[in-house]
């Protein structure tokens, strides 16, 4: 080839794959076994596998940049403080929500969606994780709102345009929604959150994989809303569902995920970003006989009735190794069980390699980032461990149904932390620092104050429950503490035994109760 032609190659945009979406990455390239790339060359060269990219768009889910304000849990019927007087025909028109810090509202139930967010919203190919977490997704103007009386949506907009939601170290996540650069912005509105139209059937995977690979086909009649942990793949054609469900749950996908994906993500998790999943080969829907797809079904029924274990456990189940060698065969795989057994001996390989990496320098990372930034890893990790745990209980939550309630007038503004007085005469008393932000009828009242403060220090007044009522609302609370205090103990050790040093350990662990409204 003259040199003439290369410059014409070169000036082709076709001639070269774009450098955002590469066939093959460089870590893919290294470690893969040399038969496995052949067997997998042969399929994509005979038509029998093709990238994924060939049979549907991959996309990421919704970034809110505000989780704590656009995130909320929904509360049960019977878990609604009577304050906001809800019956059982209204339950169907409004609900009431606990915003990310723990902060009760009420609001029209058609602005409110399911979520699917990270891995363990996925439990098998085809069951999605039920759970009270709801997205706030209002496209009206608050005008419209107004027009059509919907003045709790607009209430809890306003609440978004007036009030911190300071609940992590990160400056970008800080401070009032409205009003961060990176959501007021948005166009039509601050709080639009462009949430794609459900128009087909969806599978769901992950961006972080650790132990377990799962995809879920979820369809077109479920209009669950995907947070950016997880991607959305959707199928140029329904028809490809299947073929693409299949593949992405089968150990040759697993294999081209686990190679394809970054390992720099720390601790071992593995991250794949959208060009990963969109080279990832797949069978060809439009080269399997009507047999194979008969034989595939037939064989993947079991696999997706049953929630999908880790790999080491999914691996010894023999009806995952029928439906792998299925799969193998399909691929053009000339002796499907040897080929199965090459891919599990693989993947076990680097997913072991990928596990004992982190744990190499896990030590040197943790010295390193303790002697540059000690207070920037203080956040990281406490912030890590509060995202692994709810929040701290609110005992406002426990109030019984038709209790009476005495209001007590909170001294503001306050700073420092909330502890109770311990003294003779200062007994029943709300204090931060030296001085008293409240003052309670007795110590069990005073404790309801303080914790209902943790959770949101503006209050001017807080409604204390009468007796016996607050014996009987503490003691559901405390039982409910306890219950999260072991939780927290667990993922606190987790995530601290590889430090050290005791006074950062503890100055980590005392971060970690801020973020989670425990101090």
């Amino acid at each position: 080839m003259t040199f003439a032609n290369d410059l014409d190659k070169l000036a082709s945009p076709g001639a070269f794959p774009q450098a955002a979406d590469p066939a093959v990455r460089w870590g893919q390239m290294i470690r893969e076994s040399s038969e496995i790339a052949e067997v997998l060359r042969a399929g994509l060269e005979s038509g029998k596998l093709v990238p994924l990219r060939a049979l549907a768009t991959v996309s990421s889910g919704v970034v809110t940049r505000a989780n704590a304000y656009f995130i909320v849990r929904e509360l049960p019927f019977d878990g609604i403080p009577k304050r906001f007087r809800i019956t059982k025909r209204d339950y169907g028109r409004v609900t009431v929500i606990m915003d990310g810090l723990e902060t009760p509202f009420r609001i029209e139930r058609e602005y409110l969606r399911e979520i699917a967010k990270g891995p363990d919203s996925l439990i098998s190919p085809v069951a999605l994780k039920r759970t009270d977490a709801r997205l706030v997704d209002i496209n009206r103007s608050k005008e419209d709102l107004r027009g059509i009386r919907h003045s709790d949506a607009v209430a809890y907009l306003k609440r978004g345009e007036t009030f911190p939601y300071n609940v992590s170290g990160d400056k970008l996540k800080g401070g009032v929604p409205a009003k961060r650069s990176n959501i007021r912005t948005r166009r039509p509105y601050w709080y639009t959150l462009n949430a794609p139209l459900v128009v087909g059937p969806r599978i769901l995977v992950p961006e972080h994989f650790d132990k377990r690979f799962v995809a879920t086909a979820v369809s077109s009649e479920n209009e669950v809303v995907v947070i950016d942990t997880l991607y959305t793949v959707t199928p140029l054609n329904d028809s490809f569902t299947n073929a693409i469900l299949w593949s992405l749950n089968s150990v040759l996908g697993w294999y081209q995920v686990e190679l394809r994906g970054r390992t720099q993500h720390g601790e071992g998790v593995l991250k794949v970003k959208i060009p990963d999943w969109r080279g990832v080969l797949v069978l060809n829907p439009e080269a399997l006989a009507d047999s194979d797809l008969e034989r595939l079904s037939r064989l993947f029924t079991p696999i997706a009735s049953s929630p999908t274990l880790e790999v080491a456990d999914e691996l010894a189940r023999p009806e995952r190794n029928r439906f792998d060698a299925a799969i193998a065969l399909s691929a053009g795989a000339a002796n499907p069980d040897e080929f199965r057994l090459l891919l599990e001996r693989e993947l076990r390989a680097a997913m072991g390699e990928r596990h004992e990496r982190s744990e190499s320098v896990s030590d040197a990372k943790v010295a390193r980032s303790s002697a540059s930034k000690p207070s920037a890893s203080i956040e990281a990790y406490a912030a890590r461990i509060a995202a692994s745990v709810t929040p701290f209980p609110d005992p406002r939550v426990y109030i019984a149904s038709g209790q009476h309630t005495i209001p007590l007038p909170i001294a503001q503004p306050f700073e420092g932390d909330l502890t109770l007085g311990d003294s003779l005469f200062s007994a029943g008393d709300v204090l931060a620092g030296d001085d008293i932000v409240a003052s309670a009828s007795g110590i069990l009242a005073a404790e309801y104050v303080r914790a209902a403060l943790l959770h949101d220090g503006k209050l001017g007044v807080v409604d204390v429950p009468s007796e016996p009522g607050l014996d009987e609302t503490m003691s559901a609370w405390k039982a409910a503490v306890a219950e999260w205090q072991t939780t927290f103990d667990v993922e606190c050790d987790k995530v601290l035994k590889m430090i050290a040093d005791s006074r950062m350990r503890g100055e980590i662990r005392n971060q970690a109760l801020r973020f989670v409204h425990a101090r």
